[in-house]
């Protein structure tokens, strides 16, 4: 029997990451033309920031739905850089990490909002935590069906990508060594492809290049195991 695990490639997520920029950038220009009215334009500005880091946070932290919709204010460890999550599934809570950029990103969207009113980060439901993923990647031109968990998948797979200590990975996920080797451990498409184009069988002299390109491959991007 076989399985597949989709994920967002580093394409598709550069796409989305510039989706977020035009939206914010739209909004600020809207500033710009009314300066005497910002706190017309503060919702829109939050709202994309809210989703750009809820976007990155998923990328780095690898969570779950339920888990990245229950992260609290008061789960951030601002001095030693730790993120506390609750696992519902094993009961018990894990440390993570993130870079410093999305720290301090994530710091100046909190200049913004009221924490008097808001105990959570993302104060969503799951339903629109997917709605939100699907708009991202439908706007980023993404064309194949998406879901929150695809960030999980993605986490792991972008941080197996980048060189990550498997061990990082798992105090990360909070999943066993055992496990994410048993369904990480194979090439993605997108492995396979930037090994086969870096090293080619057959040079030709006529430089011709094949239809099937790196944007081909992120509409398809997954790992089979058989």
């Amino acid at each position: 029997m076989s399985s597949t695990i989709y994920y967002f490639t580093t394409a598709e997520i550069s796409g989305i990451m510039s989706v977020f920029a035009l939206r914010e950038g739209d909004v600020l220009d809207d500033m710009k033309r009314e300066p005497g009215r910002h706190r017309r334009y503060l919702p829109r500005l939050i709202s994309v920031r809210r989703q750009r880091i809820m976007f990155l946070m998923g990328l780095e932290l690898g969570p779950r739905v339920s888990e990245i919709i229950g992260l609290r204010w008061d789960a951030l460890d601002w001095d030693n850089r730790i993120v506390t999550i609750w696992d519902e599934n094993k009961g018990v809570a894990r440390c993570c990490t993130m870079p410093d950029k999305i720290w301090e990103e994530l710091r100046s969207f909190r200049d913004l909002v009221d924490l008097r009113k808001e105990q959570r980060i993302f104060p969503i439901t799951d339903k629109t935590a997917n709605r939100w993923i699907k708009e991202w990647a439908m706007a980023a031109g993404i064309r194949r069906r998406v879901r929150w968990h695809m960030m999980r998948h993605t986490n792991i797979v972008q941080s197996r990508r980048a060189g990550r200590d498997w061990d990082w990975i798992s105090q990360q996920t909070g999943d066993s060594l055992a496990t994410l080797i048993k369904w990480y451990s194979r090439l993605s498409l997108e492995d396979r492809y930037e090994i086969g184009n870096s090293t080619p069988l057959i040079i030709n002299s006529t430089n011709h290049q094949s239809n099937f390109g790196i944007n081909n491959v992120g509409h398809d991007a997954r790992i089979i195991r058989s």
